[in-house]
This record gives C-alpha cells, sequence and structure tokens, in this order.
C-alpha cells in the first residue's frame, strides 16, 4: 500500500457479505493495531495464497504471542476466524 493517508479499495470477495460484496469500494485509512478496536473493519496482508493480497475483516481482539501483538480477526459471512495476523500485516482501517 503506499504511504498516503487514505486509500480506495475494491472489495472482491463474500467473507464480508451482507455489509459488503464484491465490487464495493472501500476507504482504508492507515491505522497500527493499537488504534483499532474490537468491532473495526481491517485490512490486512494475507500471504496464504500465490503471494501477497489485502483482505477486510473484522477485528474481534488482540492477543500477545512471544512479546508481539497481532490481530484476531474474522470474516462476518465466515464460519471460523483468520490465523492470528502480526501487528506488521495490518494495513489499516475502512473509514
Amino acid at each position: 500500500m503506499e504511504t498516503s493517508p487514505a486509500r480506495i479499495l475494491a472489495v472482491r470477495g463474500d467473507s464480508m457479505r451482507p455489509l459488503l460484496k464484491a465490487g464495493d469500494l472501500i476507504l482504508v485509512r492507515r491505522a497500527a493495531l493499537s488504534e483499532l478496536s474490537p468491532g473495526d473493519l481491517v485490512v490486512l496482508m494475507d500471504w496464504r495464497g500465490e503471494g501477497a493480497d489485502c483482505v477486510v475483516h473484522r477485528l474481534f481482539g488482540r492477543a500477545g504471542a512471544g512479546g508481539s501483538l497481532r490481530a484476531l480477526t474474522k470474516g462476518d459471512a465466515n464460519l471460523l476466524p483468520d490465523p492470528p495476523t502480526p501487528e506488521s500485516g495490518i494495513v489499516g482501517a475502512v473509514a
């Protein structure tokens, strides 16, 4: 992501239905994990596929692991939560 304070991204998947659906546009502001609260929509990096991709999911908590803070997130339409995301994987929050 660029260093600008905010950026518009297009939603590509259905993990946040019914709130967000493929084709919706979102405004993403830069934010650190420490600035976010449970319930916020966060944009995080996902390295599980063929390269890095951005994912929009809801933050439901934080957890410490090995001296570092991790984000606990889940897509509203997903049955299971995401693997914990390190602070460095947080791109920002949906404005």
